[in-house]
Parts: C-alpha cells; sequence; structure tokens
C-alpha cells in the first residue's frame, strides 16, 4: 500500500516497511519527521529495510536498532 511519507497523520502498522531512495531527497528536518512516523507505523520487531543509497545519521531518536548495515534493514525494538 503506497503512503505519503510528509502526512502525520496516518494510522497504519506494518510488520515491514520498504522506503528505497526517498530519503536521499530529503533536508535532515524532513528525514526526521519521516523516520518519526515510519516508526510510529510499525509493529513492535517490525522493520524498515532503506535503499542502498539512503543515508541518516540520527536513528537515536527512533526505536530503530541497525539489524543488518550492509543492506541497510533496521528493527523496531520494544
Amino acid at each position: 500500500k503506497a503512503q505519503d511519507l510528509i502526512l502525520e497523520n496516518t494510522k497504519n502498522t506494518f510488520h515491514f516497511i520498504l522506503c528505497r531512495n526517498v530519503f536521499i531527497y530529503f533536508d535532515y528536518e524532513l528525514q526526521q519527521k519521516v523516520l518519526k512516523s515510519l516508526c510510529g507505523n510499525l509493529y513492535d520487531n517490525g522493520y524498515l529495510g532503506m535503499g542502498l543509497k539512503e543515508h541518516f545519521v540520527d536513528i537515536g531518536n527512533t526505536d530503530l536498532v541497525i539489524v543488518d548495515s550492509l543492506n541497510k534493514i533496521y528493527k523496531k525494538s520494544i
């Protein structure tokens, strides 16, 4: 299901979110806003997959932990 990443009022929950080649177009502030929204839409122990060219340096304000740095896969810790 496609979703508007910038809207804050989305009320979906997913086990896995794949977000490829999106964050490279956002500034740091928008990256943090969207990342927070994505985390809020993940089930506990859900996964976030990022594109190989994606980068964001600050996952410290989220519940995400990296599980595969090569393939940029993160897990929502509980």
